[in-house]
């Protein structure tokens, strides 16, 4: 069809598309999801501090997932990241549980993980993490396994 006018003056543009099909957005929500995540990842900058406990808090949250953290923890850890209130923790915590599941239930590989990491975080930290998260990542597949 070609262009209509209107008593404007504007031109409207009219297509021969179908009108039933509908738009492709499962790439949109794809990268929004993905972008979301990049920025949960962040949240590790606030880690840098607890290197030494990093194991503690990695095997507490695993044992909780189903429960989530109880308020003694979650104080506990807030202290322990310096973090000014409980809210602040939460996005730490949720960064911390994705990286769990992808270990054990995407089977991310180290080179994997890192690439989830922001570049600017501590290459200590980095490998602390992924060393971790590695080394517990079998035994919780096991206690998953048990648990279906």
């Amino acid at each position: 069809m070609l262009p209509t006018r209107i008593k404007t003056g504007q031109v409207l543009n009219m297509s021969f598309e179908p009108h039933n099909l509908k738009p492709r957005r499962r790439g949109k929500k794809e990268k929004n999801r993905k972008m979301a995540e990049d920025t949960l990842y962040l949240q590790l900058h606030k880690l840098s501090s607890v290197e030494q406990i990093l194991d503690q808090i990695l095997t507490t949250l695993w044992k909780t997932r189903r429960s989530g953290l109880r308020p003694p923890d979650k104080s506990r850890f807030q202290s322990l990241l310096s973090l000014p209130s409980l809210p602040d923790l939460d996005p730490v915590l949720a960064c911390l549980r994705l990286l769990i599941r992808k270990s054990v239930h995407e089977n991310f590989n180290g080179d994997e993980l890192l690439k989830l990491f922001p570049p600017d975080l501590s290459l200590d930290l980095q490998s602390l993490l992924v060393l971790l998260l590695q080394k517990y990542q079998s035994q919780w597949k096991e206690e998953l396994a048990k648990e279906q």
